[in-house]
């Protein structure tokens, strides 16, 4: 087919380009879409989690370029589990739709009686997106239905309270599964019954035959279609395991292909007789997660065709041969860090149910939904506790994001929570959410060690205020996470998920990377010069710093106390909100915690209007790399074409030397708190932070002096500034994280924003030539977080960038 050059798009194609969709290119898959061919006409495609094992069948391209970030959405081609499959093994939403759900006119066959086109997608609300453009009926494919395409996004938050689900036995307890996968799946199972769902265990007994079933229709199937080959010395010229399969496919007798059919037709009744008593079908959608990539051609031995009809091959075949709806998510992973997927099916043309479905369960960690879900009984803090705990185990020996996790103590927290939803009791805003803290935070009987050597043996006998805020407001302490040795300089042993060779940045780097690799849906960090909003910018996730004196510190091991700002890590503005409206106002044990009104923070992010914006590009365009300085533009004109105005603003010369004033003070401050320590034992600090006392310790009163009042007067002009618009908008760093972990990363474009005390968010923009996450920073006015929080809110709304590390 090298010289094959169509003369008409496909109708899912067209459709997609009627739907404004932008045409990147056409993907790697296996030859003939055969998930047994070991060719590939532009080389194997690789697994984005480890380059080592397959990223799926057919539409193999198709899952590793979406999980890579290569493409926001893409389609593949489903005959036995090519859509399913590559969801799984890259960790993705894929769904195999109904078969006559969409259009076939246009793309190369397999089996005429259970091809079908899908999309393979990160999130469900992008896969229910593109399901939606392109499903319909088609003149042009007879095999089409006209049945109503409902809008499946509008759909997705329904909620599963009471939704049916039926566990399919035989693809659960077996003996082919990976036990991990078997436990995987079951722990979701019971996710799906915390949000409210009605499991329950079914039979379907010919499931296990269903891959043989299969085989035996799409060989024959495969031959006819490719008749014109098979019969020329063009056979020749396919990848082996492809002749094998097309030559086995063309001498099978009818008789075969018969018995075949009618075996599908009761497996069919099986599963629709089932489905008369529960609304979806869930079972694992491999029996293992991805696959070595084999290093020769060739179907292997007897055992192994065998192992491979018995496993992963038999997983999604039953619902092409029921040609029911079938989609594959992500619920965990293995030891090694590779994806495990779910399997949901449903009723013929009930893709929404199942989108549902899915989307409760892809929400059940998604933080500020949470609480909601707790405190109105379709999610339990056991359930959610669980699943934060799980992934903790399974990877943070790799991304060592945490110091201390207490499950047990966990646990019986949850457990609590849970009660108190039982008993009737009153209920907080953050009920049975698990809350990480950055090990600088004071917790009562805990050790607080701050990174330290120094502090290998402090226990605090009280909690921060910080903390108290949050268990009055009935959140869950997951853990400490690791932090940079007292929230300075020298780099913590933490890595950054999106690659290990980059650096997840700091202080507050724990924190940061717990909440990007989902172990956590919020983190407390702490910001003195850019600990806060730099480690959000470099792991893709929602950094936030309050004005200076906004939040109490008290119970939080200082740096610097001009400076020091407890902030927090999370995955939405909303979440950011939550955070703020539990624990702003004032602390009678900390003197700089002030009295200023506190804001209705989540009314201000209901609804906000497009805001006026103040483009800062002096100094922030002269330390910026050339890419960095293109996305800002390119992120400046998106949110102008939705309506935000936009006016470039002059930046005072009191910028010119505050970073440096800035370091000046939080060195000589710094070193006031060590010295009793640092006179002591100054060899067990680590070299970057020894050398900052160290130079804290010799600056004279004069320097320290006219650093503040620099400062003073940086601040002034700063507030008129930002007095002008609604929010300021900068590169929230120079560039996407560096290929260095001897450091933690330039804080030079977060540091004017704690010196100056305004409040500030860094919201995830896009991804870097690199692979890695993009940030833009957002800043307001003293004390207006509602104005800074609805700003974000639209902005986050316009740039829709749901970021999620390769893990």
């Amino acid at each position: 087919m090298a010289e094959n050059v169509p003369d008409e798009d496909s109708t899912v194609m067209a459709r997609l380009r009627e739907a404004g969709t932008v045409l990147l290119g056409k993907l790697n898959m296996s030859e003939y879409a055969s998930g047994d061919a070991f060719r590939h006409p532009y080389g194997r495609p690789r697994n984005p989690w480890n380059t080592g094992r397959n990223p799926g069948t057919s539409s193999s391209g198709s899952g590793a370029a979406t999980a890579a970030f290569l493409c926001a959405t893409s389609l593949g081609e489903d005959t036995g589990g090519s859509i399913r499959g590559p969801a799984a093994f890259c960790g993705l939403v894929g769904i195999r739709p109904t078969f006559g759900r969409v259009s076939r006119h246009g793309v190369f066959g397999a089996s005429w009686s259970m091809d079908t086109v899908g999309p393979i997608s990160r999130t469900v609300t992008d896969c229910a997106h593109t399901l939606a453009a392109i499903a319909g009926h088609d003149p042009k494919d007879p095999q089409t239905w006209d049945v109503p395409v409902p809008d499946y996004a509008a759909e997705l938050g329904g909620g599963i309270n009471g939704l049916k689900v039926g566990l399919i036995t035989e693809r659960v307890h077996t003996e082919a599964n990976d036990p991990e996968v078997r436990d995987a799946v079951i722990a979701a199972a019971a996710v799906l019954a915390g949000l409210g769902a009605e499991v329950r265990e079914v039979s379907l007994p010919l499931i296990v035959n269903s891959s043989e079933i299969s085989y035996g229709i799409i060989s024959s199937d495969a031959a006819m279609l490719n008749w014109d080959i098979i019969s020329t010395e063009r056979l020749r010229e396919l990848d082996h395991n492809n002749q094998v399969r097309l030559l086995m496919g063309s001498i099978l007798p009818a008789k075969v292909y018969q018995k075949s059919m009618r075996l599908r037709e009761i497996l069919r009744r099986q599963i629709l007789a089932e489905l008369e008593q529960v609304d979806v079908l869930v079972m694992p959608a491999s029996s293992v997660p991805a696959t070595p990539i084999p290093e020769a051609a060739g179907l292997g031995t007897k055992e192994d065709v065998i192992a491979g009809f018995k496993g992963r091959r038999g997983f999604t075949a039953p619902f092409n041969l029921a040609n029911l709806p079938a989609l594959s998510i992500n619920c965990g992973f293995t030891t090694d860090g590779l994806p495990i997927g779910l399997q949901i099916a449903g009723k013929a043309f009930d893709e929404s149910t199942i989108f549902r479905a899915a989307y409760a369960f892809e929400q059940a960690t998604d933080w500020a939904q949470a609480a909601a879900a707790i405190a109105g009984g379709q999610l339990t803090a056991t359930a959610l506790a669980e699943t934060c705990l799980n992934r903790i185990e399974t990877l943070n020996a790799r991304l060592k994001a945490w110091v201390y996790v207490d499950r047990d103590a966990v646990l019986a927290d949850a457990r609590a929570a849970d009660q108190a939803v039982s008993d009737g009791n009153p209920l907080g805003p953050l009920h049975g959410v698990p809350v990480g803290l950055k090990d600088i935070y004071y917790t009562a009987n805990i050790p607080t060690r701050a990174g330290s050597e120094v502090y290998k043996d402090f226990v605090p006998d009280f909690d921060a205020t910080s903390l108290t805020l949050l268990r009055h407001a009935g959140a869950v302490m997951l853990g400490k996470a690791v932090t940079t040795e007292f929230a300075c300089l020298d780099p913590s042993p933490t890595v950054n998920p999106w690659n290990a060779a980059h650096t997840p940045g700091g202080s507050s780097s724990g924190s940061a990377v717990a909440v990007a690799s989902r172990m956590c849906p919020a983190a407390l960090g702490s910001q003195t010069v850019g600990s806060v909003l730099r480690p959000a910018a470099y792991n893709g996730v929602v950094g936030f710093k309050p004005t200076f004196g906004r939040v109490s510190r008290y119970g939080v091991v200082p740096v610097s106390w001009n400076l020091d700002t407890v902030g927090w890590l999370v995955r939405t503005v909303e979440d950011a909100a939550l955070l703020l409206q539990v624990m702003a106002g004032p602390d009678l044990n900390d003197p700089v915690s002030s009295h200023e009104p506190i804001g209705d923070y989540l009314s201000a992010i209901v609804n906000p209007p497009a805001p006026r914006v103040g483009m800062l590009r002096r100094y922030f365009y002269e330390g910026a790399d050339a890419e960095t300085r293109r996305h800002l533009d390119a992120v400046a004109e998106q949110l102008s074409q939705a309506g935000a105005e936009i006016e470039e603003l002059p930046m005072p010369p009191s910028i010119d030397t505050a970073f440096d004033d800035q370091r000046l003070i939080m060195s000589v401050e710094a070193a006031a708190f060590h010295e009793p320590m640092y006179r002591v034992q100054a060899e067990d600090y680590q070299p970057k932070l020894r050398a900052m006392l160290a130079q804290g310790l010799e600056v004279d009163g004069v320097m320290y002096s006219r650093a503040l009042e620099n400062r003073r007067q940086f601040t002034v002009d700063m507030e008129q500034l930002a007095q002008q618009c609604d929010v300021l908008l900068t590169p929230a760093t120079p560039s996407p994280p560096q290929a260095d972990v001897t450091n933690t990363g330039d804080p030079a474009f977060q540091g004017p924003w704690t010196s100056c005390g305004l409040p500030a968010i860094a919201l995830p923009s896009g991804i870097a030539e690199s692979g890695l996450p993009l940030a833009i920073q957002l800043v307001a006015s003293p004390f207006a977080e509602a104005r800074l929080l609805g700003a974000a809110a639209w902005c986050e709304s316009v740039l829709n960038m749901q970021l999620s590390p390769p893990l």
